[in-house]
C-alpha cells in the first residue's frame, strides 16, 4: 500500500490547479504521466498547502456509540475511518507560483495535564483542535478527554468529581511554549423543545477564532448531551454546543454557550461537527456543519432501525452572522441518502460524513465532505470507494450550490497502511482559504501496486 496525498487549489476568481502527489513513487517514476506532470507542475505549493490547511485531527470515535448512540453502528462515521471553482462554476487553468516558505517544526510540548489512571481517572487524549489569535501568543487547544466517562451523566452515581465532560481544552499566552489545562469547558444551561438543563460536551471538539467587534473570540464547538438523565434514567442528546471565550491579559474565560439541536430531536441524531468564523467588512460570520443522522419514520419502515438516526447522514450547516449571538438553520447541504424502497431496514444506502467548511475573505462559505461508502442490507457493496465533495455558498451560508465532485479515492480502509490494526480510518478531506480567497482542499487516495487510484 501507498499513500497519495491530493489537493485542489482554487478562486472565486477564475483559478484553479489540481494535484496529486503520490508520496513513495513520485522519484520511482512509476505514476502515470498525467500524475507527474501534475505533481512537478505543484511541487513548489505542496509545503504551503500543508502548512496552510486547515488540518483537523484523526478522528477516534471517542463518545460515540455510547447508550445514547441510537442510530445503527454500520452508519457510524467510517474511521478505519475544493474545488471553489467547480462549486462557483468559474475555473480556468492556473500555473504555480513563488517558491514555498521554509517550515520550520519545533520540539513537541505537551498540552494536557499528567492523565490519571482507573479509578481516579482513564487514560486517553485524542481528537485534537486548535486555534491560534492573530498576534500568535493566545490559543486555545481542545481535545477529546476519556476522563469524562467517569463523570455525570455518563457515570452514576459512583462519578468522580470535576466539571463533567468529555472534551477538555488548555490555554497559552506565549505562543504555544506553555499551556493550562483547565480540564473539561464550564457547563451552561440550554433549552430545546424537549429537554432543558445545563450542557456537558460529549466530544468532536473543534476550534475557531476571528473578532467580534473588537474583541477576539475563541469558538469551541462540540457534540453535547444534557447533565441530567431523563425520567427513564436514559443520557439525554442535545445535539451541537458552542461555546465562546476570550483572553484577558494571561487568562482565558468561556461566556457562553449556544445550543445547535437538530430539527427533529431526539429522532434526529448529530455527530461530527466542525466551525469556521471570519470577520468580513465588521460583521463576524460563524459557520457550523454538521452531519445528522435523520430518523425515519416512513410508514412501513422497521421502527427499531429506522426511527431513531436511522438515515446515513445528511450534511447540514447552522450559520450566524453576528458573531454567535444567534444561529439560524439548518441549511441542507447534501441531503440524506438512504434507500427505503431498497431496504425497510434502513440498512441500504450512501454514507456521508466528515464535513468542514471555510469562510473566504468575501463572506463565501465552502463545505466539503466524503460520501461514501454504498451499502446494502447493513453490508459495504462491491470494493468501497468513496467521493469527496464540495459545495458553496455565496451569501454567507443562507443558500448552497449543489453538491459537486471533487475527487474519487480508495479510501483507506480498503488498503490500510503495514500495521494498522483497525477497523476504521479517517478519510475525510480539510480545507483551507487564503486571504486572497484561494480555497485549499486536501485528501487522502489509497493507491496499491498496479493500481494508481480512481479518477
Amino acid at each position: 500500500m501507498q499513500s497519495v496525498i491530493s489537493a485542489i487549489v482554487s478562486s472565486r476568481f477564475g483559478k484553479i490547479l489540481s494535484f496529486t502527489i503520490d508520496t513513495r513513487r513520485y522519484l520511482s517514476g512509476n505514476l502515470t504521466h498525467r500524475l507527474l506532470k501534475i505533481a512537478k507542475l505543484s511541487l513548489l505549493l505542496f509545503a504551503t498547502l500543508l502548512v496552510s490547511s486547515a488540518y483537523a485531527p484523526q478522528f477516534l470515535h471517542g463518545a460515540n456509540g455510547t447508550s445514547f448512540s441510537k442510530f445503527p453502528v454500520g452508519h457510524q462515521e467510517f474511521l478505519s475511518s475544493i474545488s471553489a471553482d467547480a462549486v462557483f462554476g468559474t475555473s480556468t487553468s492556473f500555473t504555480s507560483g513563488s517558491t514555498a516558505p521554509t517550515t520550520i517544526v519545533g520540539p513537541n510540548i505537551r498540552v494536557n495535564a499528567p492523565q490519571q489512571p482507573s479509578p481516579n481517572g482513564l487514560l486517553g487524549r485524542s481528537e485534537t483542535s486548535v486555534a491560534v489569535g492573530a498576534n500568535g501568543l493566545n490559543s486555545v487547544a481542545g481535545w477529546n478527554e476519556a476522563n469524562g466517562f467517569l463523570k455525570v451523566p455518563f457515570t452514576v452515581p459512583s462519578a468522580i468529581p470535576g466539571t463533567p465532560g468529555l472534551s477538555g481544552f488548555a490555554f497559552s499566552t506565549d505562543g504555544g511554549n506553555t499551556w493550562t489545562d483547565t480540564g473539561p469547558p464550564p457547563l451552561f444551561p440550554a433549552t430545546t423543545p424537549f429537554f432543558s438543563g445545563n450542557v456537558v460536551t460529549r466530544g468532536d471538539p473543534w476550534m475557531a477564532v476571528a473578532p467580534v467587534g473588537g474583541t477576539e473570540t475563541f469558538y469551541y464547538a462540540n457534540l453535547a448531551v444534557f447533565a441530567n438523565r431523563d425520567s427513564n434514567n436514559n443520557i439525554v442528546d442535545a445535539g451541537v454546543s458552542v461555546h465562546r471565550g476570550t483572553f484577558t491579559g494571561t487568562s482565558f474565560t468561556f461566556s457562553d454557550l449556544h445550543l445547535l439541536s437538530a430539527p427533529n430531536a431526539p429522532f434526529d441524531f448529530y455527530d461530527k461537527e466542525a466551525v469556521a468564523a471570519r470577520q468580513v467588512n465588521g460583521q463576524t460570520i460563524v459557520a457550523v456543519s454538521v452531519t445528522n443522522f435523520i430518523g425515519i419514520s416512513t410508514p412501513g419502515t422497521n421502527p427499531a432501525a429506522c426511527q431513531f438516526g436511522g438515515g446515513f447522514g445528511q450534511i447540514e450547516v447552522w450559520r450566524s452572522a453576528d458573531g454567535g449571538n444567534t444561529f439560524q438553520g439548518p441549511v441542507i447541504v447534501q441531503p440524506d441518502q438512504t434507500n427505503i424502497a431498497a431496504d425497510r431496514n434502513c440498512g441500504t444506502g450512501t454514507l456521508n460524513q466528515g464535513s468542514m467548511p471555510v469562510i473566504g475573505p468575501d463572506g463565501s462559505v465552502v463545505v466539503a465532505w466524503t460520501n461514501g461508502p454504498k451499502f446494502a442490507q447493513g453490508s459495504v457493496v462491491d470494493s468501497p470507494t468513496e467521493s469527496i465533495m464540495a459545495a458553496g455558498s455565496t451569501d454567507g451560508g443562507k443558500t448552497f450550490s449543489s453538491p459537486v465532485l471533487v475527487q474519487k479515492i480508495i479510501p483507506g480502509r480498503q488498503n490500510p497502511p503495514v500495521g494498522f490494526n483497525r477497523a476504521r480510518y479517517n478519510d475525510f478531506p480539510r480545507l483551507a482559504v487564503s486571504s486572497s480567497g484561494v480555497f485549499f482542499l486536501a485528501l487522502q487516495n489509497a493507491v496499491v501496486a498496479g493500481n494508481q487510484g480512481i479518477g
